[in-house]
């Protein structure tokens, strides 16, 4: 199995403030060449963005094998071939109030390949990532 990692930056309608929003990145489904993937990782960390404090950068490891069988099939090509994001899911604990967190935007979505302990970037285009769909549990 190809072993990578996934690097995203998503932008939201107010700065976070990790105190008070909970936020969750996990479940795709992407359509890479002419397969649809849905996958998840089994390790997440994100943190809010120095320069601007709406956009999340998150870092996620160990593709879930287990669960999503697919990634058995993902190529370093297939990779490089992102059209669509059908769906980025974002997991939102909504808080009864009138500012609540909302995601804008993906920003950049890109993946850290490992070739034999030497490193290689893939990113998705921006048009793909401007088009992608981000879900969340929450009815807005």
């Amino acid at each position: 199995m190809l072993r990578f990692k996934m690097f995203a930056e998503v932008k939201f309608n107010r700065e976070i403030d990790l105190s008070k929003d909970y936020i969750s990145l996990g479940g795709f489904e992407m359509v890479m060449g002419e397969h649809c993937i849905h996958f998840d990782f089994e390790n997440y960390s994100a943190d809010i963005d120095r320069v601007d404090p709406c956009k999340l950068n998150a870092e996620f490891a160990s593709p879930d094998d287990k669960c999503f069988e697919d990634l058995h099939t993902v190529t370093e090509e297939m990779l490089k071939n992102i059209t669509d994001i059908p769906e980025f899911f974002i997991y939102l604990e909504r808080k009864d109030d009138d500012n609540y967190l909302k995601p804008v935007s993906l920003e950049k979505l890109y993946f850290e390949v490992d070739r034999d302990d030497k490193f290689i970037n893939i990113d998705v285009p921006k048009n793909v990532c401007d088009s992608a769909t981000l879900a969340t549990d929450a009815t807005f």
